[in-house]
């Protein structure tokens, strides 16, 4: 043989005094239909979870890198103000005009 032998073997068991083999047999292939029938229904379900995923992780990725920008520029808005402030204080106050530290 140069193919691997596979045996599926399916079973019911009908437990009960009188069991009824018929009912059993339909319960066992209703169970079958179902289950086909769910893995259609699971059809790109495992796609469509992965999309959502990675717009998820792109949204978060993307506000986050809103945020640091918006912190970037209050920051860069800080210094400025500092530095505008240190100028006024320089201008007005004669006794600091001499080696003052801009930014100290």
């Amino acid at each position: 043989m140069s193919d691997p032998l596979n045996i599926t073997v399916n079973y019911t068991v009908a437990l009960g005094p009188t069991p009824d083999v018929t009912s059993s047999a339909i319960n066992c292939q209703s169970s079958f239909i179902l289950l086909q029938n769910y893995e259609r229904d699971r059809v790109l379900q495992d796609e469509l979870q992965e999309l959502y995923d990675q717009r998820r992780s792109y949204s978060m990725y993307t506000d986050l890198i809103d945020l640091w920008e918006h912190a970037l520029d209050m920051r860069e808005h800080r210094v400025r103000l500092r530095a505008c402030a240190c100028m006024r204080t320089h201008r007005t106050h004669p006794e600091r005009r001499r080696g003052a530290v801009l930014f100290g």
